[in-house]
Parts: C-alpha cells; structure tokens; sequence
C-alpha cells in the first residue's frame, strides 16, 4: 500500500511522516472518490534510503505485512493467551471461577509482556520512502 505524506522530522535514516489530512488532499485529484480525504492526519514513522530532508512531500510503501501482524498481535495473541491459561487452570485442577481467573490473568501478562516487545514490532514492519514527489526547496 502507497501513501504520499510531508516530512516533518529526521533522524538519521529515518523519517516523521505526517500522512493524509486536509493540507495534503486538497490537491489531490482523487480527493472526491477517497475514503480518506476527510480523515484526520497520522503521524507514521519511515525509513529513509533516498535522502529526504524536512518538509519534502514523499511516497511511501506501507507493507501489508505491518497491518496482519498489527491485528495479529492485537486480537488473535490475547485470545490465544485466554484460552491457554484458562486451560492450564483446569490442567491443574482449579475451579470453574479460579480457571477463568487465570485467563484473565493470562490476558494480563500478555499485555505486559507486550510493553517492552512494542519497539521491536514497530521496527519489524517499518514503512520505506520510495519517491521524492516534491522537494522543499
């Protein structure tokens, strides 16, 4: 998937991208027919090989990669942990009311196991510049 959006930081080899939003449409000739011209503007993150400076106007590729692992990793996983705690308590021997304590404890720790494991899934799926559509200058 390909979005166009501004430059508004850098660091090194990557970018600050703000995408979508009322600045960048309404030049667009598509604007009419786009579910997201009325959309509110993201802030999305980029690596840059083509050397864009602040402010350029870019393309990006958004793999579709970065949006299963995202609903992957935010609906699936947490049922998945459920399921398994809520077994591992009737393994056990626990109680009805005592097994489905653990799953949701299990949804717990997933969700705090997530914290620090945050970065590293953002970074798997990154956004790539691929074009320069305008310049700055």
């Amino acid at each position: 998937m390909q979005e166009i959006g501004r430059v508004i930081e850098k660091k090194d080899d990557t970018v600050v991208l703000m995408i979508g939003g009322s600045e960048l449409c309404a030049g667009c000739e598509l604007r009419r027919s786009c579910g997201r011209a009325g959309a509110q503007p993201r802030k999305i993150e980029a690596t840059d090989n083509i050397g864009v400076e602040k402010d350029d106007i870019v393309k990006v590729v958004l793999s579709p990669y970065r949006y299963l692992l995202s609903a992957f990793v935010i609906f699936i996983l947490p049922i998945l942990f459920m399921v398994l705690f809520y077994y591992l308590g009737k393994i056990v021997s626990l109680s009805e009311n005592n097994s489905v304590l653990l799953a949701f404890a299990g949804l717990a720790l997933y969700f705090i196991l997530l914290i620090p494991l945050r970065n590293k899934l953002t970074t798997l799926a990154k956004a790539k510049v691929i074009e320069q559509v305008a310049s700055n200058k």
